[in-house]
């Protein structure tokens, strides 16, 4: 893509993509709040945290994957707006 163009890939399931998008905010959002109550010496969301650590990777590939309309998504899906 040269200087000064744009290309712009429209997601052929935008309620998928806003699903998965959503949930890595709120994971992110789960994430610093467990980290709040670390440093507040709360040990109890230790658990908590690590598989909000885990799950957001996935999520996250998951939501490229979705933007970019990866070809294996192609048969999935079916239906919504």
């Amino acid at each position: 893509m040269r200087l000064g163009t744009s290309t712009s890939i429209t997601p052929q399931k935008p309620w998928v993509l806003d699903a998965v998008t959503n949930c890595v905010v709120k994971a992110q959002q789960c994430a610093a709040h467990c980290l709040v109550a670390y440093q507040e010496g709360d040990t109890t969301l230790a658990d908590c945290a690590r598989k909000v650590n885990e799950m957001l990777p996935i999520c996250r590939a998951f939501s490229y994957q979705l933007a970019g309309n990866a070809a294996c998504f192609s048969a999935e899906f079916q239906g919504g707006a």
